[in-house]
C-alpha cells in the first residue's frame, strides 16, 4: 500500500507478564475502513488506545500521515486526525451524542490558543 494514513508496525504491549498485543501490524490507507473483531481480551481496545496515544506500546512503531512517533500522545493523535468514539459516554452524560463526537475538536481548538 502506498502512503498509508496509519501504519502500526510490530506493536507489543504487555501487562504484568500477559501480552495484550504481540507484534501487531496494521496499515490503513486513505478511504479504507477496517474492523477489529475478536473475543473479549484479544487486544482490540489496547490496539485502539495505542494508536490514539492513550497508552504507550512496549515496542513497535506508529506512523500517522507519514509522521513517525517515538512516543505518541493523545494530543498528537488528535492533531493528526485520530478520532476514537468510545462506547461508554458516561463521562459526558450532560452532553448530546453529537457533542461527545466533536469533543476532540473542542479539545484541539482549546490547546491551539
Amino acid at each position: 500500500m502506498n502512503n498509508p494514513i496509519l501504519l502500526a508496525e510490530n506493536i507489543t504491549k504487555t501487562y504484568g507478564g500477559i501480552k495484550a498485543l504481540d507484534n501487531v501490524s496494521v496499515s490503513i490507507g486513505r478511504g479504507e475502513i477496517r474492523c477489529l473483531a475478536g473475543e473479549n481480551g484479544c487486544g482490540k481496545s489496547t490496539f485502539v488506545k495505542t494508536v490514539a496515544g492513550v497508552i504507550t506500546p512496549d515496542s513497535g512503531k506508529i506512523s500517522i500521515n507519514g509522521k513517525h512517533f517515538r512516543k505518541l500522545n493523545t494530543l498528537s493523535a488528535i492533531n493528526e486526525g485520530i478520532q476514537v468514539i468510545y462506547q461508554d459516554l458516561s463521562l459526558f452524560t450532560h452532553m448530546t451524542v453529537a457533542e461527545n463526537i466533536v469533543m476532540n475538536r473542542w479539545l484541539r481548538r482549546e490547546t491551539d490558543l
